[in-house]
């Protein structure tokens, strides 16, 4: 059972923003544009590689900086399509 979890982890994480995929617009800590695509996450001219994972209910994306450096991961939470939130911001879609 534990590797069969394993794989379906596995076999979820990848450079596809699924969900995230788009501009949004932070609407708290501060009002900036952040974009993620594939394997990567852009803002304020900063670009960062990245991988995400999507858990089985497709409700959280998490991201993981390839270089595992801590504080590379941010959980969210879709209240629609076009809402977000982590644990520190929300977030808006501007463009998919």
């Amino acid at each position: 059972m534990a590797s069969l979890l394993s794989s379906l982890l596995i076999a979820c994480t990848s450079s596809s923003a699924g969900k995230l995929e788009g501009t949004w617009q932070v609407t708290s800590e501060g009002n900036f544009l952040i974009t993620f695509k594939n394997g990567k996450m852009i803002s304020e001219g900063t670009t960062v590689d990245v991988k995400y994972t999507e858990t089985a209910d497709g409700v959280t994306v998490k991201m993981f900086n390839k270089s595992g450096e801590p504080g590379g991961t941010m959980h969210f939470t879709f209240s629609d399509n076009n809402s977000a939130k982590t644990d520190k911001a929300t977030f808006k879609r501007v463009s998919s």
